[in-house]
């Protein structure tokens, strides 16, 4: 049986107004599980708007809970 999950998270920093937001999919279709992470991230500011790194941070977070786990890595 296959099985697909999904998860969505969000996290807004309030002193720098920066908004990251994180996707989470997790899959078994060939009988290996895999995990795919997807950031993304703004700012308000009025000339710049970008994330200062927040969304790599977050999808940092994700590795270190399942760096245990992990056994190759691909990046795209």
């Amino acid at each position: 049986m296959s099985l697909v999950g999904t998860l969505v998270f969000e996290k807004y920093f309030f002193r720098v107004k920066n908004r990251v937001a994180l996707v989470v999919i997790a899959d078994n279709f060939d009988g290996s599980t895999k995990v795919r992470v997807i950031s993304t991230a703004s700012s308000e500011g009025i000339f710049f708007n970008f994330d200062w790194g927040a969304g790599d941070s977050f999808i940092g977070e994700v590795e270190n809970i399942l760096s245990k786990n992990i056994i190759s890595e691909h990046n795209s």
